[in-house]
């Protein structure tokens, strides 16, 4: 059937309810209030916290044949705005061969914020490339905030150059305005752009939604659907 043989009542109906959905979904943009922030400030922050005020500690230093081995590292610090910082790890490895690239393993990292919010982040395992400057995160990453936003990952990679993380593996991010679950992701911090791809399912609490949310910044590979309902689309 052609667009012109849909009626006029039809296709205005069709065009509201996109407008809405896409407005929706832009606002899921914060399901991911730390994700960036946490990531790409928190873990690798070093070089930004020790630009202001920061603290380093190791536990212990051992040299063997595969490098030399850290153990629990922590820096904390804070960037004088009122915002601090901890991030630690059980240990670390830097590659005698290649000295450029740290293992890090058990990351656990906190941000407090001035107005007394917070989040706390943890990944399995990572590899810091300062060559490169990229981090690769993998195995069981957590993400949680005081006002109980969420996000699980399988794995992510963030090229502390650009801003840009990305992940080709599940994610799953969850707050009082609904949750979102996806097989790939990639967010541009510079841009303020969040991208959910392949078998995308959302599920939208319309509640939480209020007229004068900012709108921007999320994209996804779904369709629009009616008010109220769950979005399931994406290439499965």
């Amino acid at each position: 059937m052609a667009l012109t043989d849909v009626p006029t009542e039809q296709r205005i109906a069709d065009f509201e309810r996109a407008i809405r959905h896409s407005r929706r979904v832009r606002r899921l943009r914060y399901l991911l209030p730390l994700l960036s922030l946490l990531v790409a400030v928190g873990v690798i922050g070093a070089g930004i916290v020790a630009r202001i005020d920061f603290s380093l500690g190791i536990g212990k230093l051992d040299i063997s044949a595969n490098g030399l081995k850290m153990d629990a590292p922590k820096l904390s610090g804070s960037d004088g705005k009122g915002r601090t910082y901890e991030v630690t790890a059980k240990s670390a490895l830097q590659d005698f061969s290649n000295p450029k690239v740290i293992q890090l393993f058990g990351i656990e990292a906190t941000i407090h914020q001035a107005d007394g919010s917070w989040a706390t982040f943890e990944a399995g395992t990572g590899v810091y490339d300062s060559g490169q400057d990229t981090l690769d995160l993998q195995k069981d990453i957590r993400i949680r905030t005081n006002d109980n936003n969420t996000a699980d990952l399988s794995k992510a990679t963030i090229d502390l150059k650009t801003g840009m993380v990305d992940s080709d593996a599940p994610v799953d991010f969850s707050s009082a305005l609904g949750s979102v679950s996806a097989k790939t992701m990639s967010v541009d911090q510079k841009g303020g752009a969040v991208h959910f791809g392949n078998g995308v399912k959302m599920t939208i609490n319309p509640n939480e939604l209020k007229s004068g949310d900012p709108i921007s910044g999320i994209t996804t590979d779904t369709a629009p659907v009616k008010e109220g309902s769950p979005a399931n689309a994406g290439n499965d």
